[in-house]
This record gives C-alpha cells, structure tokens and sequence, in this order.
C-alpha cells in the first residue's frame, strides 16, 4: 500500500493465551440520525474473510469507539490484524446489502431500561443513538462508506495491541494517515434539564445514569456502591436479586457512571427507596473506614493481578484514542491508592446532583425529582381530523403538532428534528433530537393524501435529515377505522408512560382511546364485575356450605353451586382485569 503509515503497537506479556487487537476512535456517538448504522456496517464489512480454526475473533461497536479483537496463538491473533487492515484497505463493497440486511436482522438497539434511560437523557443524538434503530443504512452507499473509511479508520485514530506475542511477531500495521477525533461531548435532552430527573418506565428495572469527571475516586465509589445498594437491596429489604453498578468513559475528562437493579414493576417504589436512602448516605459520608478499604482494594485488583500488564491493556488502549497522557500501572495504581474517603462522598454527590432516574414509579416528588418534559409549543397551520376521532394533524411551516383531546398531544419542530422517515407511500415519521415522535398515515386523515403529505413536509426538512424508507406491502398500509372503532394509529404513545416514544421503540403505534369512551368503558367493565362478582360470591359461599353440611342440599346441588360459580367467577375476574387495564391507559 502506498501513502501509509505505522498504527500505533501496545504490547504486554501474558500467563495466558495470546490476544490481539485494532481499535479506532469512531462509535455510533459519532453519527447523526441519517446516517445511523454506518460505523457498525464498515465493522461487519472489515470483518469478512477471518480466521477460522483454534482462532476467537469478535468485531464490536460501542458509543465511543469500534474495533476488532482475536484470541489463539500468537501467529494467528497476529495474522489476524493483518486481515483487518487489508479489508479497510479495500472493503468487499459488494456486499454492501448483504451486510446491511444482516444488521436489520441483528437489531443492535439496547433494549431495556438501560437503553431507555441513554435514549431519553441524550435524546437522538450523539450518546442517545446506540438506543435507537439504525435508521439511516438504507440511504449509505459506497460513497458514504468511503468517505467514513477515509476520515476515522485512519492511522492517527487507531491503537493497536497484542499480548503475549513474541517481538519478533509483533505485526507491522499501516493505514492511510489522518488525524485523531476527539469525541463529541455528551448533548443533554431539553426533556431532562435541569438534572437531577425522573423518569417513569414500566420495566422489571431500575436504572441510575449519571456523567460525572471523570477519576480513580469514581471508580472507588463504584465499587462503594455495589456492595452498599446489594445489601441494601437484597439482604435488608429483599426487593431485588441482582444490581450492577459500573463506569464507562465518555470522552477524556468525563465518565458515565451507572447503577442498574432488576425488580418486579409493583417494588419499583420499595427498590427506588432504598437506592436514594443509600446514595444520600453514601454522599453524606455515612460509610466505615473499613468498607472504604474495601472498595478501594477491590478497584485495586486488576493493579495487582501477575496479569496487570495484560488486564489493563484495554484502559491503555482507550486512553490513547481519547488523547489522554500515557500513563504506567505504577502511576494509574498510585491515583487509585491516594482516593480519600472525603473524594469518594462528593462523587457521590455528584451522581445524585446528575443523576437520570429510570424507575416503574409514578412520582418521585417526595425525594424532590421532577419528571421528564418532553412538551413543545404546538403549531398553528394546516389542520386535518383523524377519520373517525377528535385527533387532529396541524402542519406548518415550522413543524408538525399531533393534538389529542384529553392530553397526549405532541410537538416536532423541523429546527430541532433528529430525522424524518419518508415512505413512498407518503407516511412520515417525524422524530425529535428529544426523541418525541409524530406518525402520519395520510390514509388515516380527512383530507389528506401521500402526495400532500410530502409536499407540506419534505421542502422544510434538511436533505440529510430526509431518510428515504423502502416501500411498504399493501397491506401494510392502514386503512381509514371504522366508526366506533377503539384506536387511530395517528401517532405514537408516550415514552414508557410519560412522554413520546424514541424509535427505538416502535416504528408506528395507535394513540390511546378518547378519555370520555375510555371513562364509559372502565364503568361498564366494573359494573358487570360487580355483578357477576356477586354472584360468584354467593355460589361460592352456597357452595362451601353444601360440602360440610349435606342435610342442607344433595350433591347436584352443589355442583351446581360450584358451576354457577366458576362460570360467574372468571367473567367476573376478566372484566376486573379488562377495567384496570382501561385505568392505566394515559
């Protein structure tokens, strides 16, 4: 290859199986909306023609950074980097969309309330997209994947390493050269600010999410607060089994930090509870001097493993991409071993003065956390009636508004659009960098058609933004409900129960019922579980009474009372359960 240069060599020894590595400063963090997706496909496309055999390979795209790793003998871990570096020299660009459907069938999205929560505190952009479908792979050519190439898989923003391979092995890297990208700082959601926040989201978990500087103190109070919350979780108020708290660089002076507990949705309150009242004790110092030791000899382990050079190798690596000072393990061991306990209560200030609360919770107005606000000022302009319901679809110059009686109603200005989906039927999916979302389905609207549709929007949104989306099957397309009909798929439903949802989520969805059809509905239900609950009751007690006294009736009649009740029972419990489902419905 011509007009290359050397990619930077870490090396280590290792007691166990030689291991290598390529990694580049690019991630999904890098992208916007239109063009999400594009990083993770050059990985896949990188990654064609790998060792088989005795040979572990793996190919990876996280937020900040992308690359690719093996694990076998030292020849092979070697050869195998050679390979990388000759596809980036020459990606199969032919198949371009056979990769790209394997990505869609992949679903790289994260999903949960770990997802949820980055989604919805970066919103979708930057941080908030690995929580988010890759939208833009339809609309990447070779064109756009050359010119990624080009600017991020370059010498200057790629490390290299291998471990337990002899020098004379040691492969010779080159790439084209270029300079190293710095990492876009972390955007915060207009919906979050200002922090600390909560969000509702009905999940089997609870998520803190935090960025803070980044430290050895940081990490410390990690592992503080692991062994704190798991006691306080599981062995005092038994409401959880499982938490895990952990810390991620964001960028070279700051870190995600992040405590995640599974739950069942009814203890989300107890769970939630039960963190707060240990974070605000870890901040306010309330630990032993022997739980501090511990925690900062556990964040000293890997310091002082036989293997350190090759455990850590991974933090030298990243450090090096975001342009930080290399540092030996003696001098990163010597930050850890001078954390204070005093260092380790403010970063836990710190967490609760930054913290997104992710929870199955209703209200956390007794701990002082408002919840997200995802509302815009709606739009004055074109307006067209849902077929059948009181929605109503407002097109203007400036954006869209989806208003809904009783609440629920939606803004997407075109200024701060992440990126419309356009369908060639003329739907569009308007999504906000908040991550609030607008579906038109003309077919859904009086008035309305697909050409109208694309004419009202298209000429105010940024071609970048525009994301052209294959053609739909016919009967994918909905037609206009009947009258009387429950739902109108005229947008999409709240972010867990509280705001718009991140596409992430759901392409399409229906709106909620109208409130006075959803209120009439709910009585009904609950006066015929009367009812037949009555019954029921009387059946059962009839029948408990027949089985102890038999002068009182034969054994017809109590089986008769035990069929009366089973067949008033179960209407009774289905129309119980029919009810609170219309109740939560918002």
């Amino acid at each position: 290859m011509s007009d290359v240069v050397p990619v930077e060599l870490l090396t280590a020894p290792t007691s166990g199986k030689a291991r290598s590595g390529l990694f580049f400063r690019v991630g999904m963090s890098d992208e916007d909306f239109g063009n999400h997706g594009i990083t993770h496909l050059i990985e896949h496309l990188a990654f064609q023609g790998r060792l088989d055999g005795s040979v572990h390979t793996n190919g990876l795209t996280t937020d900040l950074y992308s690359g690719f790793v093996a694990e076998g003998t030292p020849a092979e871990v070697a050869d195998f980097l050679r390979r990388i570096v000759a596809n980036l020299a020459e990606l199969p660009l032919d198949r371009l969309e056979k990769e790209k459907a394997i990505l869609k069938t992949e679903e790289t999205r994260r999903g949960g309330p770990t997802g949820e929560a980055r989604n919805v505190r970066h919103g979708v952009q930057d941080f908030g997209l690995p929580g988010v479908t890759e939208a833009g792979l339809d609309r990447l050519g070779a064109a756009e994947v050359t010119d990624w190439v080009g600017r991020y898989f370059t010498a200057g923003n790629a490390v290299a390493f291998v471990i337990g391979v002899p020098e004379e092995d040691w492969p010779d890297l080159k790439l084209p050269p270029g300079p190293p990208r710095p990492p876009r700082a972390p955007s915060l959601n207009p919906a979050v600010t200002p922090l600390p926040r909560f969000y509702p989201f009905r999940s089997n978990g609870v998520v803190v999410d935090a960025i803070v500087p980044r430290s050895a103190a940081v990490g410390v109070f990690a592992e503080l607060a692991g062994t704190r919350f798991l006691h306080e979780l599981r062995d005092v108020d038994a409401v959880s089994y499982s938490l895990g708290v952990s810390v991620e660089a964001v960028g070279a002076a700051v870190s995600r930090w992040t405590a995640v507990a599974d739950t069942a949705p009814d203890n989300g309150p107890a769970v939630v509870g039960s963190l707060i009242d240990a974070l605000t004790a870890l901040g306010a110092g309330r630990f032993s001097p022997d739980e501090f030791a511990a925690a900062r000899a556990a964040a000293l382990a890997d310091f002082d493993h036989d293997d350190a050079p090759a455990r850590l190798i991974m933090t030298r690596v990243l450090d090096r991409l975001l342009g930080r000072e290399a540092e030996s393990l003696d001098a990163m061991r010597a930050r850890y071993q001078a954390v204070t306990a005093e260092a380790v209560a403010a970063c836990a200030r710190q967490v609760w003065q930054q913290a997104l609360w992710v929870a199955p919770v209703d209200s956390l107005a007794w701990a002082g956390l408002e919840p997200t606000n995802f509302f815009a000022e709606p739009v004055v302009g074109h307006e067209f009636a849902a077929i059948g319901f009181d929605d109503r679809i407002v097109v203007s110059d400036e954006g869209v508004t989806l208003a809904v009686p009783g609440g629920g109603s939606r803004t997407v200005r075109y200024a701060s659009c992440a990126g419309v989906l356009a369908y060639p039927d003329g739907r569009r999916d308007l999504i906000a960098l908040s991550g609030s979302q607008i579906v038109i389905e003309p077919t859904l609207f009086e008035g309305m058609t697909g050409a109208l549709t694309a004419a009202l929007i298209d000429a105010h949104v940024p071609a970048e933004r525009l994301i052209p989306q294959p053609a739909r099957r016919p009967s994918a397309i909905p037609s206009p409900p009947v009258p009387d009909a429950a739902t109108a798929t005229t947008g999409s439903p709240p972010v867990g129960e509280a705001g718009a949802v991140p596409p992430a989520v759901v392409a399409a969805a229906p709106s909620p019922p109208r409130s006075g059809r959803r209120t009439a509905l709910t009585a009904l239900f609950v006066l015929l579980a009367v009812l037949f609950g009555l019954v029921a009751l009387v059946s059962g007690i009839m029948a408990i009474v027949s089985a102890f006294d038999s002068t009182l009736a034969g054994p017809s009649v109590l089986v008769t009372f035990i069929v009366v009740f089973l067949v008033t029972g179960v209407p009774a419990a289905l129309f119980i359960r029919q009810a609170r489902g219309l109740s939560r419905v918002r």
